[in-house]
């Protein structure tokens, strides 16, 4: 897990040790802001993951459902294989 402050604040260490890692990006809407964070960071990401892609409202509250939970989390595993 990575602080996204510091990569998009371009703090040279946090991109460091971003390098050579495998990427899990999750974004909560199609704008792909925190995808976009990380390519200008120069930061290649290996699984993006949108939200709403998988049928998951975007309410804007942090109630979380654990359904909507196990269903990124599965996403991310299918697309790590």
């Amino acid at each position: 897990m990575y602080c996204l402050a510091g990569v998009g604040g371009h703090i040279e260490s946090f991109i460091e040790s971003s390098k050579g890692n495998r990427l899990v990006v999750i974004d909560g809407c199609p704008v792909s802001c925190v995808k976009k964070i990380f390519e200008h960071a120069e930061l290649p990401v290996d699984v993006h993951i949108v939200v709403t892609g998988l049928g998951i409202k975007k309410e804007g509250s942090f109630q979380l459902h654990e359904e909507d939970i196990a269903k990124v989390c599965n996403e991310i595993k299918r697309q790590l294989k």
